[in-house]
C-alpha cells in the first residue's frame, strides 16, 4: 500500500490558469471506459472530535494499520455556525492529521523547527514513519527562503531522532521538486533530489540513510535536473527519473531520462526528448514485481498546455514507447497496490469542451486505460492511496459554500477499484 507524493506548489502556475478558465457544468456520474467500472462509495470532510474542520496541504500520504495520514503545510482549523460562517482557530499549528474510522487526530509539529515548508513521508513499519522536513524562514508559501532539510521519526505520538541534513557547498537543495521519500525493508532510506549549483548548472543528489550511520549524499547525475524521482528495486536497486533541459543539446530543449544503480548509475537513458518550450515535471516511479513504469507530466506554459504521458515496462522484453496518458492533466497521482496493480489519477481539465474531471487510469496489459472519472470535486491539488481492501482513497481541499467567510477543508473520497 504505497503512494507517490504530488508536488504541488511547482505547479501552482497551471492551477491558477485552470482556475481562470470558463467551464461549462461537469457532466454527472462516472464516466468509464470498457467493462471495467470504478465508482464513488462515499466521501467525507475531516473533522477533529472537538467539531472543528481542517485542512492539511496534501503533500504525503501513507497508510496506517488501521486509516491514513496526510500531512503537508499550510494546514488550518476552523469552526463553522450553524448558518455556515466559518471561522479560523489555528493556521500551521499541526503538521497534519492521521485518521482511523471516524477519529481524526492532530500530528503535531516538530519541536525544533520553526516552520515547515514542503514534507515527505514513507512508512517505516507498524507505528513507525520517517519524515523529511523543509525548514523555512517564514510561514509563507512558495516565497519562504529555505533554511535546511531535517530528518525524523514519528511514533507513538512523539517526534525523535531530529537531525539536520549535510548539504555540499557551492549550492541549495531543491526540495519542493525532489523525489519522493523511499524506505527498505532494512529501515534504511534513500530519496534524491535537484542541487543547484552557485555557478550554474542543476545537479541529482541522491541522500541514502542507514540506520546507526546516519545520512550521507552522492552525486547521482551532473547537469539540468527540473525536477526528480526515485524508487527502491529489489536487492537494493534504486531507479533514477530525470526531467530538466538536456545536457546533450546546446539549444534550451528539455528531455526525460532514467538511469538505474546497481554497483554504479547507468548513463542516463533519454526517453523522450521535447520542442522548444516543453518542460518535464514530476517524473514518478510506479513499480511491481513484473514491470517498472514511469509517469510524468510534459508541459509548456507559452502553449498553455499539461499532458500526463507513461512508458510502462522499463528496461524489460515488453518495454512500450512513450504513450499519452491524459492530453489535459494538470495535476496526476500514482498509486502502487490496490485490485488490479498501479493506478494513475488525473486533474484533466480541458477548456475547450469546459470538463474538468479526476480521472481514474488502470495499468493492464495493453498499457494504462481510462476505467472511469468523476467532475473534479476539488479546490487545488490532491494525493491518493489505496486501502487495506483494495479501494482508492483521494484526498483534496473542499471549499465551503460561503462566500462572506472563505474557507477549506480536507475531503476525503472513496472509490472502489475493478477486479
Amino acid at each position: 500500500m504505497n503512494s507517490k507524493e504530488l508536488r504541488p506548489l511547482r505547479l501552482a502556475p497551471f492551477l491558477a490558469a485552470v482556475a481562470a478558465c470558463s467551464f461549462a457544468a461537469p457532466e454527472p456520474g462516472p464516466v468509464t471506459t470498457g467493462a471495467c467500472v470504478v465508482r464513488e462509495l462515499d466521501r467525507r470532510s475531516l473533522t477533529l472530535a472537538d467539531g472543528m474542520d481542517v485542512y492539511v496541504e496534501p503533500q504525503a500520504v501513507g497508510a496506517l494499520a488501521d486509516g491514513f495520514f496526510v500531512v503537508g503545510q499550510p494546514t488550518y482549523a476552523w469552526t463553522v455556525d450553524a448558518s455556515g460562517r466559518a471561522a479560523m482557530v489555528s493556521s500551521r499549528g499541526f503538521l497534519g492529521v492521521e485518521v482511523a474510522g471516524s477519529d481524526v487526530v492532530p500530528i503535531p509539529l516538530v519541536p525544533g523547527v520553526r516552520h515547515v515548508g514542503q514534507v515527505k513521508a514513507a512508512r517505516l513499519g507498524p507505528g513507525r514513519t520517517s519524515f523529511l522536513l523543509e525548514e523555512v524562514d517564514r510561514p509563507s508559501i512558495g516565497a519562504a527562503e529555505p533554511l535546511r532539510i531535517v530528518h525524523a521519526e514519528y511514533a507513538a505520538g512523539r517526534w525523535s531522532g531530529l537531525e539536520e541534513l549535510p548539504v555540499p557547498p557551492g549550492g541549495r537543495l531543491a526540495f519542493p521538486a525532489a523525489s519522493s521519500l523511499t524506505a527498505r525493508e532494512d529501515g534504511s532510506l534513500a530519496w534524491a533530489t535537484p542541487f543547484v549549483r552557485e555557478r550554474g548548472g542543476i545537479d541529482v543528489l541522491l541522500y541514502e540513510y542507514e540506520p546507526g550511520a546516519g545520512w550521507r549524499w552522492s552525486l547521482a547525475a551532473r547537469d539540468w535536473a527540473d525536477e526528480v524521482g526515485l524508487v527502491t528495486l529489489s536487492e537494493g536497486r534504486l531507479a533514477l527519473g530525470v526531467g530538466g533541459l538536456d545536457p546533450e543539446f546546446d539549444s534550451q530543449l528539455a528531455s526525460i531520462r532514467a538511469m538505474v544503480r546497481d554497483s554504479a548509475w547507468s548513463f542516463p537513458r533519454r526517453l523522450d526528448l521535447g520542442s522548444d518550450d516543453d518542460r518535464f515535471r514530476t517524473p514518478t516511479y510506479l513499480s511491481t514485481d513484473a514491470a517498472l513504469d514511469l509517469l510524468w507530466l510534459r508541459t509548456n506554459d507559452p502553449r498553455g498546455t499539461s499532458e500526463a504521458w507513461v512508458v510502462t515496462g522499463l528496461g524489460g522484453a515488453d518495454e512500450r514507447a512513450p504513450a499519452r496518458l491524459d492530453p489535459h492533466a494538470v495535476l496526476a497521482s500514482a498509486v502502487e497496490g490496490g485490485v488490479g496493480g498501479p493506478h494513475v489519477l488525473t486533474y484533466h481539465a480541458d477548456a475547450t469542451l469546459g470538463l474538468q474531471q479526476l480521472r481514474v487510469h488502470r495499468r493492464g496489459a495493453a498499457g494504462y486505460a481510462l476505467v472511469g472519472s468523476l467532475p473534479y470535486p476539488f479546490t487545488g491539488p490532491f494525493t491518493a492511496l489505496t486501502t487495506p481492501t483494495g479501494e482508492l482513497l483521494v484526498i483534496g481541499a473542499e471549499a465551503t459554500p460561503d462566500p462572506m467567510t472563505p474557507s477549506v477543508r480536507s475531503l476525503v473520497i472513496r472509490l472502489s477499484t475493478c477486479t
